[in-house]
């Protein structure tokens, strides 16, 4: 693993933690009538991977879509983490072998 790796996994954070926003706006405006459901997905770009917001109109908020959402957010958070720590433990590890 790389600082490419790394970068690319703060990416992943940064989508991630904007779809648990979007999350947590969908689930706390089910109820609300003519909310503007958020969507976030993420959008590669040469310096990493970015959250895009979108917004639509929407008749209700699916509570078994956004309960999907926030799974799925919270396993790629975790999973970029995950990510990181590897990276920055195998970039220790490489550094102690050039010593």
């Amino acid at each position: 693993m790389s600082l490419g790796a790394i970068g690319r996994a703060q990416g992943g954070l940064r989508v991630a933690g904007s779809k648990l926003d979007a999350v947590a706006h969908n689930t706390a405006n089910m109820a609300t009538k003519g909310v503007r459901q958020i969507d976030v997905n993420g959008v590669e770009t040469p310096a990493g991977v970015r959250p895009q917001v979108t917004q639509r109109e929407s008749e209700g908020i699916d509570p078994v879509a956004v309960t999907v959402d926030r799974t799925v957010a919270a396993l790629t958070y975790t999973a970029n983490l995950a990510v990181i720590k590897t990276a920055d433990e195998m970039l220790g590890e490489t550094i102690d072998l050039m010593e």
